[in-house]
């Protein structure tokens, strides 16, 4: 039993128990406490006529009275001018959806509007034609809100879906549904459907919503009504209007179409919307700037520790997170104000808003209960861990800021970002208004003129750039990523010490040196990092030897046919070349230290005399009978033939690295972007330290990917 009523007259009384573990003693405990003339957090006096006030009159007993009154008063969501809809399901994201950074920007679709101009219905069906023939010429990966993590006001669109042709391919699946598609490119209002809290945000233009990420339109596209809109279905008084429909007999709520559909809107006039614009736009900036800190954020400009000043890390490290914190008390004082705008234009008094407030603080702490209790489900709409309202920025602990700044170097290297943008030297771009289209370049990016990314150093720039993608782990090199980062750190720190950051940085990772944490740790925070549901899109890809002596990195976004043979030729090969020298002058070596061994031990001659003999008897290594005698092993020889079965297993480790790597060159490896990284990477498993490119490489032999373009090429019939 978790709920009970007693009628009295035309009223009853509830009980609510959905958080009590023994539910029986607890309500017999709220029974005497009613009939001793009190009550409790638990129990409820409502009419049940009262529910015919609301829109399918739910058993909505822990509402107020004044909540369910509205109902009646209030116009619904879903009307004058406002519209709700459910928008696509591909059925098959693995196929049809990609993190927005494996795609190759040019394919992303942008067309330059503003919002304010999509006014009018003609102007709005230009824009969307005007989007529709950019995916039939090129711009088919389209920013796709399909629900996500809780982040009222803003939240980062991170995926893209295939709308080539103006969806052909997935108006040819025939598990797709393409609902709502006039809606399509407009400008509106999201949420995730299914999640653990309800969050409205901004859909920009130029983007598709999916099943799982309704949206809400206005008939004129205003941005002044959409702010306003964003404002009230982020506050409370809002959300006790949808507490109504919901049972809360499980942990993730459903906020469905409908029943935002049903909830009521108050009537808005020009000085109430004015009123909460400043406000909902400032909460949805200051969140946009703690995610431009996020190098997989689509607003990226560049790392945390890069727009702070400070004398140490640990000095920029604190002085983040004072900044982050901040600005964090700021939305949640601009939430408060817009709770208290929401509460007085709906119309409540302030002992109804009391009541209201009460209830809903009651119905979280029961929330936060059964959390405790029950396992996440598992269609969650792309949540994580993360208490209600807790941005990433602030839960990021000193060492992953560090982390970051490494990985911003590593992208600077190979010509992703900009490095004069993150030491602050260069202004990035300006932002997009928050309905405009968003550009296909976060903000950070080095890009040409074209806006789009950069194919040849900017003249003047103050690195240099590896333009083919390759970086090794190979001390001396001249790609040797720890020598590259090191050069991005001591532009960066040019006005302090660039040795002591290094120092401070490795301090704080917990590691001897760059090295050990750019061969260990580094691939698998990367992999951390590029993934996020239902991506996992790593584009740094770690290609090492078995022991790790060795690795060649690779950039996603260089990668062409002949991206393998060029690691051959000019990294893995050379490298071998290199060890087999170092091999044969050891082997050399060991010889000349064994003759002088034998002459000082055993013909008893002295170490000057014996290293000069040795030495005139060259290459031939012979000696004289009178000295060919029996020798003792020494110290350094010992040493010296340890150090050569050391080097062997080197060049046998080496030389399966580069066996593998060829005969997956040999196979015809061209990447395709559109396929995604996971496919991509798949062939090369044996020499990435990844599980997930083995799972991979093993369904796509098994012809689990028919539509991939790797899968015709690597995986036919004459291969498998």
């Amino acid at each position: 039993m978790t709920q009970q009523g007693l009628c009295m007259s035309k009223t009853a009384i509830f009980f609510r128990l959905l958080g009590a573990e023994e539910k029986g003693e607890v309500l017999r405990t709220a029974v005497a406490s009613v009939n001793g003339g009190s009550g409790g957090n638990l129990t409820y006096e409502a009419d049940p006529a009262s529910f015919r006030l609301i829109p399918g009159s739910p058993f909505a007993y822990w509402a107020s009275e004044a909540v369910r009154r509205k109902f009646r008063e209030l116009p619904p969501f879903e009307g004058e001018g406002r519209t709700v809809r459910v928008g696509l399901q591909t059925s098959d994201d693995f196929r049809f959806v990609r993190a927005w950074w494996e795609v190759s920007p040019e394919r992303i679709l942008y067309v330059p509007a503003k919002a304010e101009e999509l006014d009018a219905p003609e102007a709005l069906r230009r824009y969307q034609e005007a989007c529709r023939e950019a995916t039939r010429r090129g711009q088919y990966w389209v920013p796709f809100a399909k629900g996500g993590e809780y982040s009222p006001y803003y939240a980062d669109l991170h995926l893209v879906v295939n709308w080539r042709d103006d969806g052909m391919e997935i108006r040819n699946f025939d598990r797709a549904y393409i609902r709502n598609e006039d809606y399509y490119f407009r400008p509106g209002l999201t949420w995730p459907r299914r999640t653990n809290g309800l969050s409205f945000r901004v859909l920009p233009s130029g983007c598709i919503f999916a099943d799982k990420g309704p949206a809400a339109f206005v008939s004129d596209n205003d941005p002044r009504v959409l702010n306003t809109l964003n404002a009230i279905s982020n506050s409370q008084a809002f959300y006790a209007f949808v507490d109504v429909f919901l049972a809360r007999v499980e942990l993730a709520q459903s906020f469905e179409v409908g029943l935002i559909q049903k909830t009521p809107i108050p009537r808005l006039a020009s000085s109430t919307q004015s009123e909460s614009i400043s406000l909902v736009m400032a909460a949805a900036n200051m969140r946009k700037e703690l995610d431009r800190v996020l190098e997989e954020k689509r607003v990226f400009i560049a790392p945390a520790l890069c727009q702070v000043a400070g004398a140490t890390l640990p000095e920029r490290y604190f002085c983040w997170l004072k900044k982050a914190s901040e600005a964090q008390r700021e939305i949640d004082g601009i939430r408060r104000a817009l709770d208290d705008w929401a509460f007085r234009i709906y119309g409540f008094t302030e002992d109804e808003r009391a009541v209201i407030t009460r209830a809903l603080r009651s119905r979280a702490q029961e929330a936060q209960g059964m959390a405790a209790e029950a396992p996440e489900p598992e269609d969650v709409d792309d949540n994580d861990d993360r208490p209600l309202g807790q941005h990433e920025p602030l839960m990021s602990s000193e060492a992953t800021l560090v982390a970051n700044l490494l990985s911003y170097a590593v992208g600077c290297v190979f010509g992703r970002w900009d490095v004069r943008i993150g030491k602050g030297e260069k202004e990035p771009p300006p932002p997009p208004g928050p309905f405009d289209p968003l550009p296909p370049c976060p903000p950070g990016m080095l890009v040409g003129p074209d806006g789009l990314p950069a194919r040849q150093t900017p003249p003047g720039y103050p690195i240099a750039i590896q333009w083919d993608g390759i970086l090794v782990d190979d001390p001396g090199h001249p790609a040797d990523i720890v020598a590259r980062v090191r050069e991005v750190l001591g532009y960066l720190f040019a006005d302090g010490d660039p040795a002591a950051v290094e120092e401070e940085a490795c301090a704080i990772l917990g590691v001897r040196d760059l090295r050990e944490w750019f061969r260990q740790e580094f691939f698998p925070f990367h992999i951390k990092m590029y993934s996020k549901k239902p991506r996992k899109a790593p584009i740094y890809w770690q290609l090492s030897s078995e022991r790790k002596s060795y690795s060649v990195w690779l950039y996603y976004h260089c990668l062409n046919h002949d991206t393998l043979y060029t690691v051959l030729r000019s990294y893995v090969e050379p490298k071998i070349a290199y060890e087999e020298q170092k091999l044969r002058e050891m082997q050399e070596q060991l010889g000349r230290s064994s003759m002088v061994a034998r002459l000082v031990t055993q013909a008893k001659l002295p170490m000057e005399t014996a290293e000069k003999l040795v030495s005139e008897l060259g290459a031939s290594g012979v000696l004289p009978p009178q000295y060919a005698v029996p020798g003792a092993h020494t110290g350094s020889k010992r040493d010296l033939e340890r150090r050569i079965e050391a080097q062997e297993r080197l060049l046998e480790e080496l030389g399966r690295f580069r066996d593998r790597i060829r005969a997956v060159a040999d196979m015809g490896h061209a990447p395709d972007l559109d396929d995604g990284v996971l496919l991509n990477i798949a062939p090369l498993h044996q020499v990435v330290p990844w599980k997930e490119a083995e799972k991979a490489w093993r369904e796509l032999v098994a012809g689990k990917y028919p539509w991939a373009k790797i899968s015709k090429v690597l995986c036919g019939p004459a291969r498998r």
